[in-house]
């Protein structure tokens, strides 16, 4: 079913299957607008993190839902093939609902995990999130789709019928006119420069002795700070410096920031990588 914009389409999903209450894994770092709706739900939300046996306390806890971002946002962890199954097999064995938020599957970076990921196997249980504003930098258009089963796809367009506006007949055919030329390469032309762009970012700061994972895919760089307020500083760096960026408090971890370099021309990169650590390494001189 066609949405307007896979926040609507999340939202819809979860009023059809939670009641008050529920159960929810969802894993950490997350994007922010999953923790306030199912804070609206008032859910009982048990936390994942990439790195542990999160397999174990799916089965320990038992939810309901379960939720995935694969590429995430902030940190571009991407689930492999063997993972995703390995979720599927045991949220369907617990009789749990499996949302997959593919809203960054357009800039997956790893050929052999993308190629893979062409062959998972999407079951009844799973629902799955895509939109059109990542690849074809379309946001304002609002326009997302939703892949599931048809008793839940019928269930959701009735939802969306009763809550929502109409969705935007213009851009709908507008939409429809571009993706009848297959010839028209621009997806993969973006990917192409958010990867250079993500390269050049981890070459920088490495370069300048910052310890830095190169994500899997997205385009944003999370990096682990040892400061104790990075809301304060994200602040103090913009007013300073100018450069934006996002606290990981928003996202589950306080600790560290997110960059975007979605609107950050790759010659701007070394530029901003150096006015970023040398106010760092500033900051951290001053409290010493």
């Amino acid at each position: 079913m066609i949405g307007n914009g896979s926040k609507t389409l999340v939202y819809i999903a979860l009023k059809l299957l939670l009641e008050r209450g529920d159960k929810v894994c969802l894993f950490r770092p997350f994007y922010p607008a999953y923790l306030s709706l199912l804070i609206d739900f008032e859910s009982q939300i048990t936390y994942l993190d990439f790195q542990d046996d999160y397999l174990k306390t799916i089965q320990e806890v038992q939810p309901k839902m379960l939720i995935v971002t694969s590429p995430n946002n902030p940190d571009g962890y991407t689930f492999s093939k063997k993972e995703l199954d390995q979720l599927s097999s045991l949220t369907k064995e617990l009789g749990c609902y499996l949302i997959i938020d593919e809203a960054y599957r357009n800039f997956i970076y790893d050929v052999n995990t993308k190629s893979q990921l062409e062959d998972f196997e999407y079951d009844q249980h799973v629902i799955v999130l895509r939109t059109f504003s990542k690849a074809l930098a379309i946001c304002g258009w609002r326009i997302g789709y939703a892949i599931a089963n048809p008793k839940i796809i019928q269930k959701m367009v009735k939802i969306q019928l009763s809550f929502f506006n109409p969705l935007n007949r213009v851009m709908q055919r507008a939409l429809s006119k571009y993706l009848q030329k297959p010839e028209d390469q621009y997806p993969s032309h973006v990917e192409n420069i958010f990867k250079r762009r993500l390269e050049k970012i981890c070459e920088c700061f490495l370069k300048r002795e910052i310890n830095i994972h190169c994500p899997q895919g997205a385009f944003y760089v999370f990096l682990e700070l040892d400061l104790e307020d990075t809301q304060q500083f994200c602040l103090d760096l913009a007013l300073e410096t100018g450069i934006i960026l996002w606290p990981g408090f928003d996202f589950g971890k306080p600790r560290f920031l997110r960059i975007s370099i979605a609107q950050l021309e790759i010659e701007q990169i070394e530029t901003m990588v150096n006015g970023f650590v040398d106010y760092l390494q500033s900051q951290k001189k001053s409290i010493l």
